[in-house]
C-alpha cells in the first residue's frame, strides 16, 4: 500500500497481519470479528448521519431480525412540502446475513463539505483495485458496497483512522442491503399523502388551532427552561399565559399552498408518479405518493401534476433513481399566484445534449401552448417556465428560462412583487398578509382595529375639539375646513413619534416585509428602511419592488452582505435627516428555518441603538438559541444590553398541518 493506497495482494497482507488465518477462519467468522470490534464505542466519534447497529450478542444469538433506522431526510414538508413521508420500515433476516456476510461499508465523520463526485473520487483512489458500488453519500456518513466480504473488511482497515482535511475517519462493516419488504399494492399503504402532508385535514378548523395553541405553548415552555438556564434575568417569573397571545387564524385554510416541490418517481406499484415522496429513503423504500386527496393546493396545480405526469411517461425517459444515481425526471415546482404560473422542471444532468434539447422542446410544446385555456382536460396556464439541471442538492442552483416571462407576480396589502424562480416568498398569501400586519403591530408602526376603521369609513366626517388637535392632522394648504377631518385619517394617523424610524430589515430576501411595513406605517414621523440580505440577485429584486411600489426613492436602501458587518457603517446608508443616536431603530429578523448565525446575534447586540427586534420563524424549535443568545446577560461574548422577551404571537400560515408562525417582540 502506497500513500494510502491499496495494492495488489494487500487484501490477504492485511488478514495475514491481523493473525487470521485464511485457512483457520470462515469468511462469516471473519466479518462476525470485524463486526463485534467495529461495535465497540470509540473516543470523540463523530456523530453518525445514519447509523446501524448489530451487537455481538445478536450475532451470537442469531436474532430473527435487525431494525435498520435512520435519522437522515430528505427534507421538511414544511414550507417547500416536498420532504420524505413515514412509512413501514424494511428489516433485515438475520439468518441471511448469517448466510452472506455483509460486504457493506459504512466511513463517518467525512468533511460535510465533499460532494458526491468528490467522495466517489476518494473511494476510487484507495479502492484502485476494487470494483466500488451503490455509493450513498449522506452529510458526513458514506456508504457503499464491495464485491467480497474480505475486500469489505479490508476497506474498513484502510479508511479506520484515515486522516483527511484535519479530520479523522472512522469505518465498519455496516449491515447488508436490506432485502426490501415491499407491500404487494397501493391498498397496503397505510397513509396517504393527505394523512401525512396535512395530518390535521380532518378536523374542524377551530381544533386544528386550539391543537397549534398547546403546543406553541409547550415549545415556550422549553424556550423558558433555557433562559433560566442561562440565567435570563426575570425568566423564571414570565407567565406562559400572558407571554404568549392567541393565534392569527388564516384567511384561507384550503387550496392555499401557492408553492410546492414534487418529486418525480414511482409508485408503490412501480408506476411512474409525480407527487409527495412516502417511505424511509434511508430504508431504501422511496416510492411517490399522488397529489390528488390534498386539498391545501389548488385544483388547478393538480391539473398540471397530472399533465406533467403524463408526458413523464410518454417521454420513455425514467425518473431518477436516488439509489442507483440513474434516470432523467427529478422534480417539478409550481410557483401558483392566480393567473400567474410559474413552472420549473427539474432533471439530473444528461450526457445526450440532443435528446436533452429534445425534451426541453417537448414541455414548452405541452405547458406553453394556448389550446391548455380550451382543453377540459388540463384547463391551466403556464406564464414562465424554466429548466433546472441538478445532480446534487449541494450544487449551485441555476435557472434555464425556456419559455413564457422571466417573472411572475403576487399582491400583498395592495403591494405588488416580482417573484423570480429562487426567490423566498411565504407559501400562503392570504396567510402572510396577516403576518405582515402582526409585525407592523409589534414594531408600533401602525394600531389596526378593523371595527374602528369600518366605522370610520361609515362616518366620514368628525369634528375636531381643538384647533391644535387639528394640526396633528391636516397639512397646510388642505382644502378642508379647518375644524374638520375625515375620521379615517385620524384612526389610522394616531401614532406620534418623536424620532425618525429606522427599519433594519435583516435577512430581507425580496423585500416583501420591509416594503409592507412601509406602506402600512401609519406614523406621522419619517419612516427609513435598509433591507439587507446576503444574496445580491434577491437584493436587486428588492430594489424593483420598492420602486414598482412607489416608495420614494429618499425612503430606502437594500444592500447585500453580512448584517454583522453592515452594522457598522449604518451612518453612510441613512439620510441626513436619520439621526442614529436618537432613532427609533427596529430590527426585523425573518431567516431560513435554521435561524441567524452566532456573528449577527452578537451584531445585533453590540448595535446599542436597537431597542427591538420582532424574530420571525417557522420553527421555533430551531430558532430557539438564537433567542436565548439575545437575552442571555451581558459577557465578553455577548456584549450590549440583552433584550427581553415580551410576548409570542402565533400566526397559522400552514393550516390542516401542526405548524405556524412565531412573530416574537423582543425590547431593550
Amino acid at each position: 500500500m502506497i500513500d494510502g493506497t491499496l495494492e495488489g495482494n494487500d487484501v490477504n497482507s492485511i488478514i495475514l497481519n491481523e493473525g487470521l488465518a485464511p485457512e483457520k477462519v470462515t469468511i462469516s467468522e471473519l466479518v462476525v470479528n470485524e463486526l463485534q470490534e467495529q461495535s465497540l464505542p470509540k473516543d470523540n466519534e463523530a456523530t453518525n448521519v445514519e447509523e446501524s447497529s448489530l451487537s455481538s450478542k445478536k450475532l451470537a444469538d442469531s436474532a430473527k431480525q435487525v431494525s435498520i433506522t435512520s435519522s437522515s431526510t430528505l427534507g421538511d414538508t414544511l414550507p417547500e412540502m416536498h420532504g420524505e413521508l413515514d412509512a413501514e420500515e424494511c428489516v433485515v433476516n438475520a439468518e441471511a446475513v448469517d448466510k452472506k456476510p455483509s460486504s457493506r461499508v459504512q466511513i463517518r465523520n467525512i468533511p460535510p463539505y465533499l460532494k458526491y463526485k468528490q467522495v466517489k473520487e476518494l473511494l476510487s483512489k484507495q479502492l484502485s483495485k476494487f470494483v466500488v458500488k451503490n455509493i450513498r453519500h449522506a452529510g458526513i456518513t458514506v456508504f457503499f458496497s464491495l464485491p467480497t466480504p474480505e475486500e469489505a473488511v479490508a476497506a474498513v482497515k484502510i479508511f479506520d483512522g484515515f486522516k483527511m482535511k484535519g479530520r479523522i475517519l472512522r469505518a465498519r462493516i455496516a449491515p447488508p442491503e436490506q432485502l426490501k419488504v415491499k407491500p404487494l399494492n397501493s391498498n397496503q399503504i397505510k397513509h396517504t399523502a393527505r394523512e401525512r402532508v396535512t395530518p390535521l385535514a380532518d378536523k374542524p378548523y377551530n381544533e386544528q388551532l386550539e391543537i397549534k395553541m398547546n403546543d406553541v405553548k409547550r415549545i415556550a415552555r422549553n424556550f423558558l427552561k433555557e433562559m433560566i438556564g442561562a440565567h435570563v434575568n426575570g425568566a423564571n417569573k414570565i407567565d406562559i399565559e400572558s407571554l404568549v397571545e392567541s393565534i392569527r387564524p388564516s384567511p384561507r385554510i384550503t387550496e392555499y399552498r401557492n408553492k410546492c416541490e414534487f418529486t418525480v418517481g414511482r409508485n408503490i406499484d412501480g408506476h411512474i408518479c409525480v407527487g409527495f415522496v412516502g417511505g424511509r429513503f434511508a430504508a431504501n423504500q422511496h416510492f411517490v405518493l399522488p397529489v390528488d386527496t390534498c386539498d391545501n393546493i389548488s385544483a388547478h396545480m393538480k391539473r398540471i401534476v397530472g399533465a406533467f405526469e403524463k408526458l413523464v411517461v410518454e417521454s420513455g425517459e425514467p425518473p431518477f433513481n436516488e439509489f442507483e444515481r440513474k434516470g432523467v425526471w427529478k422534480m417539478l415546482s409550481i410557483r401558483e399566484f392566480g393567473s400567474d404560473i410559474m413552472m420549473i422542471v427539474t432533471i439530473f444532468p444528461m450526457e445526450d445534449g440532443v435528446r436533452e434539447k429534445a425534451l426541453i422542446k417537448v414541455v414548452q410544446e405541452r405547458f406553453l401552448r394556448l389550446s391548455n385555456l380550451s382543453d377540459k382536460n388540463s384547463l391551466f396556464r403556464i406564464t414562465s417556465l424554466y429548466w433546472q439541471r441538478l445532480a446534487n442538492a449541494s450544487d449551485p442552483v441555476i435557472y434555464e428560462h425556456i419559455g413564457g416571462a422571466p417573472y411572475i407576480y403576487e399582491t400583498i396589502l395592495d403591494a405588488r412583487f416580482r417573484v423570480s424562480p429562487s426567490s423566498f416568498f411565504q407559501t400562503n398569501s392570504a396567510g402572510a398578509a396577516v403576518l405582515y400586519k402582526t409585525i407592523a403591530e409589534k414594531c408600533g408602526l401602525c394600531k389596526l382595529d378593523n371595527a374602528v376603521e369600518q366605522e370610520a369609513i361609515d362616518t366620514d366626517i368628525v369634528t375636531v375639539a381643538s384647533e391644535k388637535d387639528l394640526e396633528k392632522f391636516v397639512d397646510e394648504g388642505r382644502d378642508e375646513p379647518k375644524m374638520k377631518i375625515r375620521k379615517l385619517e385620524k384612526v389610522m394617523g394616531i401614532i406620534e413619534q418623536e424620532q425618525a424610524t429606522l427599519i433594519l430589515d435583516i435577512c430581507c430576501g425580496t423585500g416583501t416585509i420591509g416594503i409592507s411595513l412601509m406602506k402600512l406605517a401609519k406614523t406621522v414621523t419619517r419612516n427609513f428602511l435598509v433591507g439587507i440580505e446576503i444574496i445580491p440577485e434577491a437584493i436587486d429584486d428588492a430594489t424593483t419592488n420598492a420602486n414598482d411600489n412607489n416608495l420614494p426613492p429618499d425612503s430606502f436602501k437594500f444592500v447585500s452582505g453580512k448584517a454583522e458587518n453592515i452594522f457598522f457603517r449604518l451612518k453612510r446608508l441613512v439620510p441626513s435627516w436619520v439621526d442614529l443616536k436618537t432613532a427609533n431603530i427596529i430590527g426585523i429578523i425573518d431567516p431560513p428555518r435554521a435561524g441567524i448565525h452566532e456573528k449577527v446575534v452578537i451584531g445585533c447586540r453590540a448595535l446599542a441603538q436597537l431597542k427591538k427586534i420582532i424574530f420571525v420563524s417557522c420553527s421555533p424549535s430551531l430558532a430557539m438559541k438564537n433567542m436565548v443568545d439575545l437575552c442571555r446577560p451581558t459577557s465578553r461574548k455577548f456584549e450590549g444590553d440583552p433584550f427581553k422577551l415580551t410576548s409570542i404571537t402565533p400566526v397559522d400560515m400552514f393550516p390542516q398541518t401542526s405548524h405556524c408562525e412565531w412573530v416574537m417582540q423582543l425590547v431593550r
